[in-house]
Protein backbone atom coordinates (compact mmCIF):
# COMPACT_ATOMS: atom_id res chain seq x y z
CA UNK A 1 0.00 0.00 0.00
CA UNK A 2 3.12 2.51 1.05
CA UNK A 3 4.80 1.42 -2.21
CA UNK A 4 1.48 2.60 -4.82
CA UNK A 5 0.96 5.49 -2.50
CA UNK A 6 4.80 6.59 -3.36
CA UNK A 7 4.33 5.28 -6.92
CA UNK A 8 1.01 7.86 -7.04
CA UNK A 9 3.26 10.71 -5.32
CA UNK A 10 5.88 10.66 -7.87
CA UNK A 11 3.30 10.61 -10.77
CA UNK A 12 1.38 13.45 -9.37
CA UNK A 13 4.67 15.14 -8.98
CA UNK A 14 5.78 14.74 -12.73
CA UNK A 15 2.69 15.51 -13.72
CA UNK A 16 2.69 19.10 -12.05
CA UNK A 17 6.11 19.84 -13.08
CA UNK A 18 4.95 19.24 -16.84
CA UNK A 19 2.20 21.46 -16.36
CA UNK A 20 4.38 23.84 -14.82
CA UNK A 21 6.62 23.71 -17.36
CA UNK A 22 4.43 23.55 -20.09
CA UNK A 23 3.36 27.41 -18.89
CA UNK A 24 6.65 28.97 -20.24
CA UNK A 25 5.17 28.34 -23.16
CA UNK A 26 2.06 29.43 -23.47
CA UNK A 27 0.61 32.83 -23.71
CA UNK A 28 -2.48 33.74 -21.47
CA UNK A 29 -4.90 35.84 -24.09
CA UNK A 30 -8.17 37.81 -23.62
CA UNK A 31 -10.97 35.39 -22.51
CA UNK A 32 -8.42 33.29 -20.05
CA UNK A 33 -7.85 30.84 -23.22
CA UNK A 34 -4.54 29.43 -24.00
CA UNK A 35 -2.44 29.89 -27.11
CA UNK A 36 0.58 27.77 -27.54
CA UNK A 37 3.82 30.41 -28.57
CA UNK A 38 7.43 29.41 -29.21
CA UNK A 39 10.13 30.35 -27.03
CA UNK A 40 12.00 33.73 -28.47
CA UNK A 41 15.25 32.98 -29.74
CA UNK A 42 18.68 35.80 -28.35
CA UNK A 43 17.82 39.08 -29.25
CA UNK A 44 20.95 39.36 -31.10
CA UNK A 45 19.95 36.87 -33.53
CA UNK A 46 15.67 37.58 -33.81
CA UNK A 47 14.51 38.78 -36.72
CA UNK A 48 12.22 40.09 -36.05
CA UNK A 49 11.46 42.55 -32.46
CA UNK A 50 8.18 44.16 -31.49
CA UNK A 51 8.58 47.89 -30.40
CA UNK A 52 8.10 46.76 -26.43
CA UNK A 53 10.95 44.32 -27.02
CA UNK A 54 13.04 47.23 -27.79
CA UNK A 55 14.94 50.55 -26.29
CA UNK A 56 17.20 53.26 -27.68
CA UNK A 57 20.11 50.89 -27.08
CA UNK A 58 19.10 48.51 -29.91
CA UNK A 59 20.37 51.15 -32.24
CA UNK A 60 22.41 48.30 -34.14
CA UNK A 61 20.21 45.39 -33.94
CA UNK A 62 17.13 47.46 -35.59
CA UNK A 63 18.65 50.97 -36.42
CA UNK A 64 17.67 54.58 -35.27
CA UNK A 65 14.16 54.73 -35.93
CA UNK A 66 13.09 51.37 -34.75
CA UNK A 67 15.51 51.70 -31.38
CA UNK A 68 13.65 55.25 -30.90
CA UNK A 69 10.15 53.74 -31.56
CA UNK A 70 10.80 50.86 -29.14
CA UNK A 71 12.02 53.59 -26.58
CA UNK A 72 8.94 55.92 -27.31
CA UNK A 73 6.40 52.36 -26.34
CA UNK A 74 8.15 52.76 -22.30
CA UNK A 75 7.57 56.48 -21.80
CA UNK A 76 4.30 56.97 -20.10
CA UNK A 77 1.46 59.36 -21.40
CA UNK A 78 2.57 58.62 -24.94
CA UNK A 79 0.64 56.47 -27.29
CA UNK A 80 2.80 54.70 -30.49
CA UNK A 81 1.08 52.94 -32.70
CA UNK A 82 1.44 48.77 -32.81
CA UNK A 83 4.14 47.95 -35.20
CA UNK A 84 7.57 45.85 -35.28
CA UNK A 85 11.17 45.96 -36.73
CA UNK A 86 12.84 43.35 -39.13
CA UNK A 87 16.23 43.10 -37.94
CA UNK A 88 19.69 44.17 -38.99
CA UNK A 89 20.27 40.63 -38.26
CA UNK A 90 17.79 39.48 -41.09
CA UNK A 91 19.21 42.14 -43.67
CA UNK A 92 22.69 40.62 -43.00
CA UNK A 93 20.92 36.78 -43.47
CA UNK A 94 19.63 37.94 -46.34
CA UNK A 95 22.69 38.94 -47.99
CA UNK A 96 24.51 35.97 -47.01
CA UNK A 97 21.70 33.66 -48.16
CA UNK A 98 22.33 35.47 -52.01
CA UNK A 99 26.50 34.47 -52.70
CA UNK A 100 28.18 36.99 -54.14
CA UNK A 101 25.59 39.80 -53.06
CA UNK A 102 27.36 41.71 -50.69
CA UNK A 103 30.63 41.56 -52.61
CA UNK A 104 28.91 42.98 -55.80
CA UNK A 105 27.90 45.92 -53.90
CA UNK A 106 31.14 46.90 -52.65
CA UNK A 107 32.51 46.60 -56.04
CA UNK A 108 29.97 48.85 -57.16
CA UNK A 109 30.50 51.19 -54.82
CA UNK A 110 34.26 51.17 -55.46
CA UNK A 111 33.89 52.02 -58.77
CA UNK A 112 32.20 55.45 -58.16
CA UNK A 113 33.23 58.64 -59.19
CA UNK A 114 32.18 60.97 -56.73
CA UNK A 115 32.45 63.97 -58.32
CA UNK A 116 30.15 62.97 -60.96
CA UNK A 117 26.38 62.45 -60.24
CA UNK A 118 25.61 60.30 -62.71
CA UNK A 119 28.26 57.80 -61.87
CA UNK A 120 26.63 57.80 -58.58
CA UNK A 121 23.37 57.97 -60.21
CA UNK A 122 24.36 54.71 -62.37
CA UNK A 123 25.71 52.98 -59.09
CA UNK A 124 22.69 53.16 -56.79
CA UNK A 125 20.41 51.72 -60.04
CA UNK A 126 22.94 48.89 -60.37
CA UNK A 127 23.07 47.86 -56.79
CA UNK A 128 19.16 48.04 -56.61
CA UNK A 129 18.61 45.97 -59.37
CA UNK A 130 20.75 43.45 -57.71
CA UNK A 131 19.04 43.60 -54.38
CA UNK A 132 15.78 43.15 -55.73
CA UNK A 133 16.56 40.41 -58.17
CA UNK A 134 17.63 38.94 -55.10
CA UNK A 135 15.93 36.13 -52.67
CA UNK A 136 14.64 36.67 -49.41
CA UNK A 137 14.80 33.24 -47.75
CA UNK A 138 11.88 31.64 -46.58
CA UNK A 139 13.07 32.09 -42.43
CA UNK A 140 12.42 35.66 -42.83
CA UNK A 141 9.22 35.56 -45.15
CA UNK A 142 7.32 33.41 -42.11
CA UNK A 143 9.03 35.51 -39.56
CA UNK A 144 7.58 38.83 -40.72
CA UNK A 145 4.28 36.68 -41.72
CA UNK A 146 3.96 36.65 -38.36
CA UNK A 147 4.62 39.45 -37.21
CA UNK A 148 1.79 40.83 -39.37
CA UNK A 149 -0.16 38.18 -38.39
CA UNK A 150 -0.41 39.86 -34.99
CA UNK A 151 -0.77 43.37 -36.29
CA UNK A 152 -4.13 42.07 -38.05
CA UNK A 153 -5.11 40.04 -34.61
CA UNK A 154 -4.81 43.27 -32.49
CA UNK A 155 -6.17 45.97 -34.37
CA UNK A 156 -9.25 43.48 -35.85
CA UNK A 157 -8.15 44.57 -39.29
CA UNK A 158 -7.17 42.06 -42.65
CA UNK A 159 -4.67 43.05 -44.46
CA UNK A 160 -3.93 46.39 -41.85
CA UNK A 161 -2.66 49.19 -43.61
CA UNK A 162 0.83 49.38 -42.18
CA UNK A 163 3.97 52.30 -43.38
CA UNK A 164 7.05 50.40 -44.04
CA UNK A 165 9.79 52.60 -43.44
CA UNK A 166 13.54 52.58 -43.02
CA UNK A 167 15.59 52.53 -40.15
CA UNK A 168 19.03 52.90 -40.93
CA UNK A 169 22.00 52.20 -37.98
CA UNK A 170 23.20 55.47 -38.38
CA UNK A 171 20.25 56.78 -39.15
CA UNK A 172 18.39 59.72 -36.24
CA UNK A 173 21.56 58.73 -34.56
CA UNK A 174 23.06 61.44 -32.24
CA UNK A 175 26.19 62.33 -34.80
CA UNK A 176 24.32 61.49 -37.92
CA UNK A 177 21.13 62.57 -39.55
CA UNK A 178 19.91 60.46 -42.81
CA UNK A 179 16.16 61.58 -41.95
CA UNK A 180 14.32 61.88 -45.24
CA UNK A 181 16.85 59.94 -47.06
CA UNK A 182 15.43 56.49 -47.59
CA UNK A 183 12.36 54.98 -48.33
CA UNK A 184 8.85 54.92 -46.97
CA UNK A 185 6.21 53.05 -48.72
CA UNK A 186 3.02 54.15 -46.72
CA UNK A 187 -0.80 52.25 -46.60
CA UNK A 188 0.97 48.70 -47.71
CA UNK A 189 -2.40 46.23 -47.61
CA UNK A 190 -1.64 42.79 -47.00
CA UNK A 191 2.12 40.32 -46.76
CA UNK A 192 2.66 40.62 -50.47
CA UNK A 193 2.81 44.12 -50.34
CA UNK A 194 4.53 44.46 -47.04
CA UNK A 195 7.03 41.80 -48.20
CA UNK A 196 8.08 43.60 -51.80
CA UNK A 197 8.06 47.10 -49.74
CA UNK A 198 10.79 45.53 -47.02
CA UNK A 199 13.01 44.71 -49.94
CA UNK A 200 12.65 47.98 -51.58
CA UNK A 201 13.69 49.41 -48.39
CA UNK A 202 16.63 47.36 -48.32
CA UNK A 203 17.35 48.13 -51.71
CA UNK A 204 16.97 52.27 -50.75
CA UNK A 205 20.08 51.68 -48.33
CA UNK A 206 22.63 52.26 -51.56
CA UNK A 207 19.94 55.19 -53.21
CA UNK A 208 22.23 58.48 -54.62
CA UNK A 209 21.95 60.37 -51.42
CA UNK A 210 22.73 57.42 -49.16
CA UNK A 211 25.77 56.32 -50.96
CA UNK A 212 26.93 60.21 -51.11
CA UNK A 213 26.59 61.06 -47.15
CA UNK A 214 28.02 57.98 -46.68
CA UNK A 215 31.00 58.56 -48.27
CA UNK A 216 31.31 62.27 -47.04
CA UNK A 217 31.48 60.79 -43.51
CA UNK A 218 34.02 58.27 -44.33
CA UNK A 219 31.17 55.15 -43.62
CA UNK A 220 32.52 52.06 -44.21
CA UNK A 221 29.75 50.33 -46.73
CA UNK A 222 30.19 47.36 -45.53
CA UNK A 223 29.04 48.70 -42.48
CA UNK A 224 25.74 50.15 -43.99
CA UNK A 225 23.28 48.20 -42.28
CA UNK A 226 19.00 48.36 -42.34
CA UNK A 227 16.07 47.33 -40.15
CA UNK A 228 12.68 47.87 -41.79
CA UNK A 229 10.14 49.24 -39.33
CA UNK A 230 6.12 47.74 -40.12
CA UNK A 231 4.00 49.69 -38.28
CA UNK A 232 0.25 50.32 -38.19
CA UNK A 233 -1.09 53.36 -40.59
CA UNK A 234 -2.84 55.50 -38.80
CA UNK A 235 -5.01 56.60 -40.66
CA UNK A 236 -4.58 60.74 -40.31
CA UNK A 237 -7.31 63.41 -39.76
CA UNK A 238 -4.19 65.63 -39.35
CA UNK A 239 -0.52 65.19 -38.43
CA UNK A 240 2.28 67.36 -38.41
CA UNK A 241 6.15 67.89 -36.69
CA UNK A 242 6.91 69.64 -33.61
CA UNK A 243 10.63 70.81 -32.29
CA UNK A 244 11.75 70.95 -28.98
CA UNK A 245 12.94 74.42 -29.10
CA UNK A 246 12.46 77.37 -31.68
CA UNK A 247 13.32 76.33 -34.65
CA UNK A 248 15.08 79.17 -36.24
CA UNK A 249 17.44 80.10 -33.91
CA UNK A 250 17.80 76.71 -32.07
CA UNK A 251 16.77 79.05 -28.45
CA UNK A 252 15.32 76.83 -25.93
CA UNK A 253 14.57 78.77 -22.83
CA UNK A 254 15.52 81.53 -21.02
CA UNK A 255 16.81 80.22 -17.64
CA UNK A 256 15.31 83.52 -15.78
CA UNK A 257 11.57 83.27 -17.43
CA UNK A 258 10.48 79.90 -19.77
CA UNK A 259 11.39 76.39 -19.07
CA UNK A 260 10.80 75.27 -22.50
CA UNK A 261 10.02 76.16 -26.06
CA UNK A 262 8.41 74.33 -28.75
CA UNK A 263 7.32 75.46 -32.51
CA UNK A 264 4.66 72.65 -33.81
CA UNK A 265 3.76 72.39 -37.33
CA UNK A 266 0.62 70.96 -38.90
CA UNK A 267 -1.25 70.11 -41.43
CA UNK A 268 -4.63 67.93 -42.64
CA UNK A 269 -4.28 64.22 -43.60
CA UNK A 270 -0.95 62.59 -43.60
CA UNK A 271 2.15 64.28 -42.78
CA UNK A 272 3.85 63.57 -46.30
CA UNK A 273 2.00 66.76 -47.17
CA UNK A 274 4.41 68.68 -45.56
CA UNK A 275 7.17 66.47 -46.98
CA UNK A 276 6.16 67.09 -50.07
CA UNK A 277 5.49 70.60 -49.49
CA UNK A 278 2.10 70.71 -51.13
CA UNK A 279 0.72 72.18 -47.94
CA UNK A 280 1.59 75.58 -45.50
CA UNK A 281 1.05 74.01 -42.14
CA UNK A 282 -0.13 76.46 -40.09
CA UNK A 283 2.56 77.29 -37.09
CA UNK A 284 2.55 77.74 -33.25
CA UNK A 285 5.25 79.09 -31.00
CA UNK A 286 4.01 77.41 -27.93
CA UNK A 287 6.40 78.24 -24.34
CA UNK A 288 6.16 76.67 -20.68
CA UNK A 289 6.69 78.88 -18.33
CA UNK A 290 8.44 78.80 -14.56
CA UNK A 291 4.45 78.06 -12.83
CA UNK A 292 3.81 74.76 -15.39
CA UNK A 293 1.43 76.48 -17.45
CA UNK A 294 2.07 76.44 -21.33
CA UNK A 295 1.30 79.44 -23.53
CA UNK A 296 0.66 79.51 -27.18
CA UNK A 297 2.46 83.30 -27.80
CA UNK A 298 2.43 83.08 -31.58
CA UNK A 299 0.11 81.55 -34.68
CA UNK A 300 0.82 81.34 -38.55
CA UNK A 301 -1.98 80.66 -40.68
CA UNK A 302 -0.75 78.29 -43.51
CA UNK A 303 -3.06 78.12 -46.84
CA UNK A 304 -3.20 74.18 -46.04
CA UNK A 305 -4.48 74.02 -50.16
CA UNK A 306 -4.27 70.17 -50.97
CA UNK A 307 -3.88 66.98 -48.34
CA UNK A 308 -2.07 63.64 -48.81
CA UNK A 309 -4.85 60.64 -47.76
CA UNK A 310 -5.08 56.92 -48.01
CA UNK A 311 -6.04 55.74 -51.33
CA UNK A 312 -9.61 54.63 -50.75
CA UNK A 313 -9.25 50.33 -50.78
CA UNK A 314 -6.14 50.59 -52.53
CA UNK A 315 -2.44 50.79 -51.36
CA UNK A 316 -0.47 53.92 -51.32
CA UNK A 317 -1.67 57.59 -50.90
CA UNK A 318 -3.30 60.22 -53.14
CA UNK A 319 -3.56 64.40 -53.15
CA UNK A 320 -6.66 65.70 -52.62
CA UNK A 321 -7.85 69.03 -52.00
CA UNK A 322 -9.03 70.30 -48.82
CA UNK A 323 -12.31 71.99 -47.85
CA UNK A 324 -12.56 75.32 -47.93
CA UNK A 325 -14.55 75.14 -44.54
CA UNK A 326 -11.49 73.58 -43.33
CA UNK A 327 -8.50 75.84 -45.05
CA UNK A 328 -10.56 78.77 -43.01
CA UNK A 329 -9.52 77.49 -39.76
CA UNK A 330 -6.61 76.68 -37.60
CA UNK A 331 -6.03 72.90 -38.06
CA UNK A 332 -5.20 72.28 -34.09
CA UNK A 333 -7.24 73.37 -31.44
CA UNK A 334 -5.50 75.43 -28.96
CA UNK A 335 -5.98 72.28 -26.02
CA UNK A 336 -4.70 70.22 -29.35
CA UNK A 337 -1.65 72.44 -29.55
CA UNK A 338 -0.80 72.31 -25.49
CA UNK A 339 -1.61 68.81 -25.70
CA UNK A 340 1.12 68.21 -28.46
CA UNK A 341 3.89 70.56 -26.51
CA UNK A 342 3.37 68.64 -23.18
CA UNK A 343 4.14 65.52 -24.61
CA UNK A 344 7.05 67.41 -26.48
CA UNK A 345 8.37 68.35 -23.40
CA UNK A 346 8.13 64.60 -22.28
CA UNK A 347 10.32 63.34 -24.60
CA UNK A 348 12.82 66.54 -24.34
CA UNK A 349 12.98 65.16 -20.82
CA UNK A 350 13.64 61.83 -21.56
CA UNK A 351 16.00 62.09 -23.87
CA UNK A 352 17.31 65.36 -22.04
CA UNK A 353 17.89 66.90 -25.38
CA UNK A 354 15.57 68.97 -27.67
CA UNK A 355 13.30 66.43 -29.91
CA UNK A 356 12.31 66.39 -33.43
CA UNK A 357 8.72 64.65 -33.38
CA UNK A 358 6.36 63.16 -35.65
CA UNK A 359 2.96 62.74 -34.48
CA UNK A 360 -0.57 62.36 -35.50
CA UNK A 361 -4.10 62.48 -34.65
CA UNK A 362 -6.39 59.78 -35.17
CA UNK A 363 -10.08 59.68 -33.33
CA UNK A 364 -9.40 62.80 -31.29
CA UNK A 365 -5.87 60.72 -29.44
CA UNK A 366 -2.67 61.82 -29.88
CA UNK A 367 0.00 59.00 -31.49
CA UNK A 368 3.90 59.75 -31.98
CA UNK A 369 5.14 58.74 -34.94
CA UNK A 370 8.64 58.95 -34.22
CA UNK A 371 10.98 61.11 -31.86
CA UNK A 372 14.47 62.01 -32.56
CA UNK A 373 17.61 64.14 -31.39
CA UNK A 374 17.27 67.54 -32.91
CA UNK A 375 20.74 67.58 -34.35
CA UNK A 376 20.26 70.52 -37.17
CA UNK A 377 18.92 73.89 -34.85
CA UNK A 378 20.19 72.67 -31.31
CA UNK A 379 23.48 74.24 -31.53
CA UNK A 380 22.50 77.33 -33.32
CA UNK A 381 23.77 80.33 -30.41
CA UNK A 382 21.17 83.01 -29.78
CA UNK A 383 21.51 85.98 -29.87
CA UNK A 384 20.35 89.10 -28.49
CA UNK A 385 18.33 90.27 -30.38
CA UNK A 386 16.12 87.20 -30.34
CA UNK A 387 16.60 87.04 -26.30
CA UNK A 388 14.58 90.78 -26.61
CA UNK A 389 12.08 89.00 -29.19
CA UNK A 390 10.86 86.15 -27.02
CA UNK A 391 10.93 88.30 -24.01
CA UNK A 392 8.49 91.20 -25.52
CA UNK A 393 6.31 88.37 -26.91
CA UNK A 394 6.09 87.26 -23.48
CA UNK A 395 4.34 90.30 -21.93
Amino acid sequence: MKNSRGKIYVMFLGLLFFFLNSLLYLDLSAGCSFRRIKTQPAKESALVLFFHELGREDIFLVGGKGANLGELSHIAGISVPEGFVVTTTAFQKFLDANPGLQDKIIRIINSIDWDTPSSINSAAEKIKEAVLRANMPREIIEMIKAGYGHLEEISGIKDVPCAVRSSGVAEDSPNFSWAGQFRTELNQRGIYQVLEAVKLIWAELYNPDALTYGHQNGIDPRKFSMGVVIQRMINSEKSGVAFGLESDTGFRANPGGMEGVFYIEGVYGLGEGMVQNIQEPDGFLVVKMPNGEFKIIERIFGSKREQIVYRSGMSGTEKTSVPEEWRQRWVFSEAEVLEIARAVFALNSHYNHPQDVEFAWEGGKLYILQSRNETVHADKPVDLIEWRKFRINLK
